[in-house]
């Protein structure tokens, strides 16, 4: 088990029970970790790339110690960085899929592949129109979000991916879109239902099995599996609206889920919802 510590610039390496084995030192600063086989993989963000000689990814293979490969160069922003200082951008995703390690970056609109030979390879683009130039995304961060909420320009927000689906949000026009693209059937669809105590449309799933939290993945737990973090407070408020309203397709599964919200304090942990999908 790796747990990185971006302010000490070192990773701390335990066994899974939880007892400390060592250390590894970088001189950078990621933002993310995630790993292949016996190798580390740091992310470096956007506007943070400087210190990994402008690369997206860097691997440190676990019993080396130094930086054994960079992957993903960002020789725009190595340009846009001789005369200006880039805005930080950290919408990213990177997950295990069908054991691999794919990886996506707002802004930049390839999904990646990095195999165990640590090679990158684009398996999928999201596209979207009038993106912001990344010239244009210099300065300070006050002035960046003045910019956006002056101009239309649009942006992917986040992106889970499963087997079989794509669940991509983007900010579109000033508003906020979520997107199903079905791989297998390479259509999409936008989810959606009337809010049931305020106005307005919930851009997320209908959750009529046992009446709780409507649902959007915030990530992947396996390759047909996706998640949701629910706070206790959040659940007991929902479900007291809901005790006597919509019927639900398992009465049973609402009983529990009831039991559970009735148990739940403030304080509590966040729930986590797992959802599995069609393959």
């Amino acid at each position: 088990m790796a747990v990185s510590s971006r302010a000490q610039q070192k990773t701390l390496l335990h066994t899974i029970e939880g007892s400390y084995t060592k250390e590894i030192p970088i001189d950078f600063w990621p933002t993310g970790l995630n790993s292949i086989d016996n190798n580390l993989v740091f992310i470096n963000v956007m506007g943070m790339r400087k210190e990994s000689n402008y690369y997206n990814l860097s691997i440190v293979p676990i019993n080396e110690m130094k930086v054994k490969k960079r992957l993903l160069f960002k020789q725009n922003e190595k340009n846009i960085e001789k005369n200006k200082k880039l805005i930080r951008q950290d919408f990213n995703n990177s997950y295990t899929l069908r054991d691999t390690l794919c990886y996506w970056e707002k802004d930049y609109d390839t999904v990646w592949r990095i195999t165990n030979k640590l090679k990158a390879i684009p398996q999928y683009v999201i596209h979207l129109d009038n993106k912001m130039p990344f010239i244009e995304q210099t300065g300070k961060m006050p002035e960046y979000f003045k910019k956006l909420r002056k101009t239309n320009y649009n942006c992917t927000t986040g992106l889970t991916e499963s087997t079989r689906f794509f669940f991509i949000s983007a900010n579109i026009n000033h508003r906020l879109h979520r997107i199903i693209y079905d791989k297998k059937t390479k259509k999409s669809v936008c989810p959606q239902f009337k809010r049931e105590f305020r106005k307005g449309l919930n851009l997320s799933f209908y959750n009529d099995i046992d009446g709780g939290f409507y649902f959007w993945p915030q990530g992947l737990v396996a390759d047909n599996k996706v998640y949701k973090l629910i706070y206790g407070y959040e659940l007991k408020e929902y479900l007291d609206r809901k005790k006597n309203s919509t019927p639900v397709l398992d009465e049973e599964a609402r009983k529990r889920l009831i039991k559970l919200a009735e148990k739940s304090e403030l304080s509590d942990n966040p729930i986590l919802m797992i959802v599995t999908l069609k393959q």
